[in-house]
């Protein structure tokens, strides 16, 4: 930031910006899924979301660099001519932030003022609700903490008492749930790779 100027520090305004307006986006997303589902599932829902959400764009790109060029590097994509061909215009709004980030103050006083405006109508709107969501899920936390966790012991092999005790421990830790999808997921890419990369191996004749 010393070499290339001051108005790098530009930089720290997009990530305030981004932040606001992710927040807007979560409050919205968990009161509308409080409503939905109930809160008891929106912890689960939201989790496996966020895992899927969280890998989805890498391993998307990583999909398609492999399909396209044969490679992992996500960047073949991002830089390639197809990419830029359905890039948007210089002028367009998806541009703000890089341009706040260089040092465009209009882009950057813009991308706050929308950043704001976006938390502040999420809260006006939700606000209200909140008093209820607060209730209802203090409610189920109550329900769930007062409830017989008492099961009754499943006769079987060793192979069937260990799934049942996995699926258990799933059931009761939605994190769990979510940090094994993402995992999974994270697989897809080399697996893909290794498939696209190796011939079929046929066994050889005697």
């Amino acid at each position: 930031m010393i070499g290339g100027g001051f108005r790098w520090f530009s930089a720290f305004g997009v990530v305030i910006a981004i932040g606001l307006s992710a927040a807007a986006v979560a409050i919205a997303i968990t009161v509308l899924l409080f409503h939905l589902i109930g809160p008891s599932r929106t912890r689960l829902v939201a989790q496996i979301l966020a895992a899927i959400i969280g890998a989805g764009f890498v391993i998307a790109l990583q999909v398609a660099a492999i399909l396209s060029y044969g490679t992992l590097s996500r960047f073949a994509v991002l830089t390639s001519d197809a990419a830029a061909a359905y890039a948007p215009g210089p002028d367009s709004p998806l541009w703000w932030p890089a341009h706040a980030a260089i040092g465009n103050n209009e882009a950057l006083s813009l991308l706050l003022a929308t950043s704001l405006v976006l938390l502040g109508g999420v809260m006006a709107i939700f606000s209200p609700k909140f008093a209820g969501t607060v209730a209802s899920a203090s409610a189920t936390a109550t329900t769930t903490c007062r409830g017989s966790r008492a099961t009754a012991f499943r006769r079987g092999s060793r192979q069937q008492a260990l799934r049942w005790k996995e699926f258990l421990l799933l059931r009761r830790d939605p994190w769990l749930v979510s940090q094994s999808l993402m995992q999974l997921l994270y697989l897809v890419p080399p697996a893909l790779m290794l498939w696209r990369s190796f011939p079929t191996i046929r066994p050889r004749p005697f």
